[in-house]
């Protein structure tokens, strides 16, 4: 447990805002693991499954993007 860095109050914020910084907040793994539809269709435009692919397509058009993220 020692190893670990002692989490001050203003450590995690801190490090989003970093993130948001570098534009990365918003294409989390996380968030896409946690949003499942939005997860799979992700999957299907990038061609990984084929069966959502149609769908991310369609979803895509709607939207006016390659993908959604």
């Amino acid at each position: 447990m020692e190893s670990r860095e002692i989490a001050t109050p203003g450590l995690r914020s801190e490090r989003k805002r970093e993130k948001r910084k570098r534009g990365q907040f918003n294409k989390s793994v996380v968030k896409r693991k946690r949003n499942g539809w939005r997860a799979s269709l992700y999957l299907g435009a990038e061609g990984k499954d084929p069966e959502t692919k149609e769908r991310a397509d369609r979803a895509a058009q709607k939207k006016n993007c390659s993908y959604i993220m």
